[in-house]
């Protein structure tokens, strides 16, 4: 059996680890980034999204990578603000190009699934982010691996992929691979 869930979105301290940009270096565009996920914070007393978009615009032109990121999962979300897939991509490629494994796996799923559907750009992100070790992205190649539905099935690729992924603590994969083990001939290994 597949599980179709995808496990849940990275969270901001996975992706602010991410960032290869120190605060001490980029002390203005960090206070920018700041201030707009206090923005964005729905239970604070700032939450302003339009005013968010504007402040982690300047953190993003300040140097900032993952507000790149936060910039394109806002518009691909339309989480506060009018959903916008063009400048989700924009922003998000932007990200991408600066190695942040987090908008390489958004615009994997977006290319996979999304409006824009394109699966070997889909695979291409996918691969780079699970190269980089994301947890999210390995989980989702060795799924569609074992399904086939997007990419080719491929029974050698998915265990790896779900290994890597549980590798990495996605308890998705892991009981993925436990049921593929027990009650599969796709893969031939115990763990």
């Amino acid at each position: 059996p597949i599980i179709d869930e995808t496990p849940a979105e990275p969270t901001d301290k996975e992706i602010e680890k991410s960032e290869k940009k120190p605060r001490k270096d980029y002390k203005t565009a960090w206070e920018f980034y700041d201030w707009a996920k206090a923005c964005m914070d729905r239970n604070g007393e700032n939450y302003n999204p339009e005013f968010a978009v504007k402040l982690f615009t300047e953190a993003a032109n300040g140097g900032i990578t993952v507000a790149k990121y936060k910039l394109g999962k806002l518009f691909l979300t339309g989480n506060g603000v009018e959903k916008d897939i063009q400048k989700a991509v924009e922003w998000l490629k932007q990200a991408a190009m600066e190695e942040n494994e987090f908008a390489e796996y958004a615009l994997g799923r977006l290319y996979m699934k999304g409006e824009e559907k394109d699966t070997v750009a889909a695979e291409e992100y996918l691969l780079k982010a699970a190269k980089r070790g994301n947890k999210y992205a390995a989980y989702l190649l060795g799924k569609e691996y074992l399904s086939g539905e997007n990419f080719g099935k491929e029974a050698g690729k998915a265990e790896k992929y779900l290994l890597k992924a549980a590798e990495y603590g996605n308890k998705y994969a892991e009981y993925i691979l436990r049921t593929e083990y027990l009650h599969s001939e796709n893969f031939t290994k115990d763990i």
